[in-house]
């Protein structure tokens, strides 16, 4: 993923459909990322005018971006006595 679209998704509250959300999740044109966002698989909600936006939040959850800034010590486990 391109350092510019990991940035915008982690700063910003949404992202355009394309091309942002749309390369980040894969999609090669806009078409195919606008379509897919007509059918409910890219989450989006109205911006201003025709302009649809998709919400970081769930797209950082998809893309397993929340995991990445986890901080270490969430991870370990604490070992039982014994």
């Amino acid at each position: 993923m391109d350092n510019d679209v990991l940035e915008a998704i982690r700063t910003n509250l949404t992202v355009p459909v394309w091309p942002t959300a749309g390369q980040a999740l894969g999609f090669r044109t806009p078409g195919a990322a606008f379509a897919a966002a007509r059918r409910g698989a890219i989450r989006t909600v109205e911006g201003m005018g025709r302009k649809k936006l998709v919400p970081t939040a769930w797209l950082r959850q998809v893309l397993c971006l929340d995991r990445a800034t986890t901080t270490d010590h969430h991870l370990k486990r604490e070992t039982p006595p014994g």
